[in-house]
């Protein structure tokens, strides 16, 4: 086997089209007994030149010079010209509108689902794509800046990068409606148009402000029919959407309770005509319009009291006769749920002159009627949820 030796004495031939000329001059870089290898360089300035090879191949490179990017976007653009050449006399750049960007995107990351814009979601580092502009063979790289929804949104001309994508996980998004805008900047140092995405964030779940009954709070008969277990619902940003049937699920003893949603007042309410007598427990779940939902549920009790208390009275423990005018009352009552709380004495039926006190089971020194004659004294007892006995 032979060793050949190659001397290289030249240089890579390029032939470039300029003003409809052709120039070239042919080198010659290295010989060995069997083998030769040509060269040529250009020569943009002939008048009648024409491109020749002695029976060689003869590389040809045309267009924009290649101090410009040779690749740019998602695809691959080869680019012809000069090495360190300048842009040829005469020569244009992209029409303005060829490097404005009209496709951009945002998804829950990389290879995740798309958000849409200008609606309630609870991703904070969304991920931003966007395709390259048409016009962009010299796209040098992209500017891109977040705003307030509202306020504008203009990215200066520095180049944040040369990819087609930010990702939001480095600078996560508050709760609010903001702008994502992002502007191609090319070469020559000409930009397009902004593109812009508005982005609405809520992450924060509802919050419950009122309750109504209150947390061991007694509901009485009278009460009842009129009775609607209310709750007042405040959320900052999305909202709660009166239509939606699941926005807020009340249940109270884990019976499903249709409740109404009133968007100007936030009050959502339930009717309590259905509610038996006993301890209830109440439990709400609320979502917005994000779907932050609130957890752990709330949860609260509070008492349904329908039947009034019912006791009895006995002077002086029921002896027949007293020379005082002042007796000692014996009360008995019974009251299963709530409890007594007050007892009304009157010495008179129509209780038109009364004391109202607090439930004892012995009152001493009650004042009859000082007459001789039957005496009789009257009480009604009422429970703690209000529930008045009848005398």
């Amino acid at each position: 086997m032979s060793m050949r030796r190659w001397a290289v004495v030249g240089f890579l031939a390029l032939v470039a089209m300029s003003q409809g000329t052709i120039g070239l001059v042919e080198a010659a870089v290295s010989k060995t007994e069997s083998h030769r290898l040509e060269s040529a360089e250009t020569n943009q300035g002939g008048v009648s030149a024409s491109a020749s090879s002695s029976g060689r191949r003869v590389w040809m490179s045309f267009g924009e010079p290649f101090e410009g990017r040779k690749l740019s976007g998602a695809q691959f653009n080869l680019q012809g010209g000069f090495l360190g050449a300048s842009i040829a006399a005469g020569q244009t750049s992209p029409p303005p509108d060829q490097l404005d960007i009209t496709v951009l995107t945002a998804k829950t990351q990389p290879l995740g689902t798309l958000i849409a814009q200008r609606s309630w979601q609870r991703d904070r580092d969304p991920f931003f794509e966007w395709e390259p502009p048409s016009g962009g063979l010299l796209i040098a790289g992209y500017s891109y800046t977040t705003a307030l929804a509202g306020s504008g949104c203009a990215p200066d001309d520095t180049i944040e990068t040369v990819s087609t994508s930010w990702n939001a996980s480095a600078q996560p998004f508050v709760d609010g409606t903001h702008l994502f805008c992002v502007k191609a900047i090319n070469t020559a140092g000409s930009a397009g148009d902004p593109a812009a995405f508005e982005l609405w964030v809520d992450t924060i779940a509802p919050t419950i402000t009122i309750l109504s009954p209150t947390p061991g709070d007694l509901i009485n008969a009278a009460e009842l029919p009129g009775l609607l277990i209310s709750v007042e619902i405040t959320d900052t940003h999305s909202g709660i959407d009166p239509g939606d049937s699941e926005a807020a699920e009340l249940s109270v003893d884990g019976a499903s309770v249709t409740v109404s949603l009133d968007p100007d007042t936030g009050l959502a309410t339930a009717s309590g005509a259905h509610l038996a007598e006993g301890a209830k427990w109440a439990e709400l779940i609320v979502t917005d319009r994000a779907g932050n939902a609130t957890d752990p549920a709330l949860v609260w009790g509070f008492t349904v009291d329908l039947t009034p208390p019912s006791g009895s009275v006995l002077i002086n423990g029921g002896l027949p006769t007293t020379t005082s005018a002042y007796v000692t009352l014996n009360l008995q009552v019974e009251e299963r749920t709530s409890g007594v709380a007050w007892m009304h004495l009157s010495n008179d039926p129509g209780f038109d002159r009364s004391s109202r006190e607090a439930y004892t089971t012995v009152r001493e020194s009650w004042q009859v009627n000082p007459v001789s004659g039957q005496q009789t004294v009257y009480v009604k007892f009422e429970d703690k949820a209000g529930n008045i006995a009848e005398p």
